[in-house]
């Protein structure tokens, strides 16, 4: 779903887990399994926070992530939470089938998962790469983690 409210505005709407139920559904029995065999182990306490780790790194799974790129950034919005980030943040970008990456370096990093910001397409691939060019210059191809990064 992509919305133009705004001419300057691409607004769109992800959610990986209505897209593709069976898939959802085997992780969350397969993330029954790993509570069930620290139940078994005894491990009782390292359930709920396993269960709230695990929730907190697949919320974008399981939730749906609302982007919206605009003349000054990027904002990604799952549930009750909000990430901006500025255009001049980023230094280099890459896409795939499934969305493109915004890399904050100007080449491939071990940090850039962590730092970078992953954009899942929604049925709007071209759109959304046309916006991130206008933005951010020309796309390059991921190369491999300088030695010093």
């Amino acid at each position: 779903m992509v919305e133009r409210a705004d001419p300057g505005t691409l607004t769109w709407r992800v959610h990986p887990f209505a897209e593709r139920p069976t898939r959802g559904w085997l992780a969350i029995v397969i993330l029954a399994g790993v509570f069930a065999a620290l139940h078994v182990s005894g491990d009782d306490g390292f359930i709920p926070l396993a269960a709230l780790v695990l929730f907190l790194s697949l919320s974008p799974y399981f939730l749906p992530t609302t982007y919206e790129l605009n003349a000054t950034g990027v904002t990604q919005r799952i549930a009750f939470v909000r990430f901006t980030r500025r255009w001049e943040e980023f230094r280099r970008y890459y896409h795939d089938d499934v969305g493109v990456k915004l890399s904050p370096f100007a080449h491939r990093s071990r940090r850039e998962p962590f730092r970078g910001v992953w954009l899942r397409f929604s049925g709007n691939r071209d759109e959304v790469l046309a916006f991130v060019a206008a933005k951010i210059g020309e796309s390059r191809a991921p190369d491999r983690p300088a030695a010093n990064e």
